[in-house]
């Protein structure tokens, strides 16, 4: 994964995000989470009264080859959230954890995982 990041190898990035978002259980995202020209895989559940919980959530840009996750839930109830994760996704904003960093946080979260 981070050597096809690094060499802007969008294939094998998707690929890699693939394997580890099945090790981790997560998912492609519900409905109001997508964003066009992204790959996206995260933790989701669904609460009462229709309320979707989504994250951490790690986002891949097909259009300029950027990785980024975030690390907390966000609710499809807060706008303001999927605001800004929105704008995370579009490099608009910082992300908490970026580049090859997002894949060593991934492979920690497989291991613990793993170990529990």
């Amino acid at each position: 994964g981070v050597d096809s990041l690094k060499n802007n190898y969008a294939d094998g990035v998707v690929e890699s995000l693939g394997l580890l978002a099945e090790l981790l259980d997560y998912r492609r995202p519900p409905g109001i989470f997508k964003i066009r020209h992204h790959e996206i895989f995260g933790k989701a559940s669904e609460k009462a009264a229709g309320e979707v919980v989504f994250g951490p959530a790690v986002v891949f840009s097909l259009i300029d080859n950027s990785l980024v996750m975030m690390e907390e839930e966000i609710s499809s109830f807060d706008k303001g959230r999927i605001k800004y994760y929105q704008q995370i996704a579009q490099g608009k904003e910082k992300a908490s954890i970026e580049g090859e960093d997002v894949f060593q946080w991934l492979k920690e979260a497989v291991l613990k995982k793993a170990h529990s």
